[in-house]
């Protein structure tokens, strides 16, 4: 039962994945915007599902939740900066600033990109010592 979980989450999510930029990005005939927040939110939440169970039972380490918390940081904010400068219905929630909210968030993920980066290579070097 406990295989069942993560495997059924994988599922949700990539079938959710699949048909929502098939349906959004694809097709002539595009899905609305509330048929398609309806395959973000089942994806979304067998992604918790999922991550949930693939960090189960790992061993608390300030290191390692310092560097996924920052890398899933990242991650979101790549995709809201991609949402608002590459998609239209991002290009129109942001019309009043033509789109620099989105760009800001971008350029906030590469400065945590490279904070992360110089944080790691200072751990390094301090266990190598």
């Amino acid at each position: 039962m406990k295989k069942i979980i993560p495997q059924l989450s994988l599922s949700v999510l990539l079938l959710s994945t699949l048909i929502y930029v098939v349906g959004r990005w694809l097709v002539q005939d595009r899905m609305s915007d509330d048929t398609g927040d309806w395959f973000l939110w089942s994806g979304g939440i067998a992604t918790l599902i999922l991550l949930y169970f693939i960090t189960k039972g790992m061993p608390v380490n300030i290191r390692q939740s310092i560097n996924i918390a920052t890398t899933t940081t990242i991650l979101f904010l790549v995709a809201f900066g991609a949402w608002g400068l590459l998609s239209t219905a991002g290009q129109k929630q942001f019309p009043e600033m033509a789109g620099l909210l989105p760009f800001y968030a971008l350029i906030l993920a590469g400065i945590l990109l490279l904070s992360l980066i110089i944080a790691h290579l200072i751990w390094r070097s301090s266990a190598n010592k």
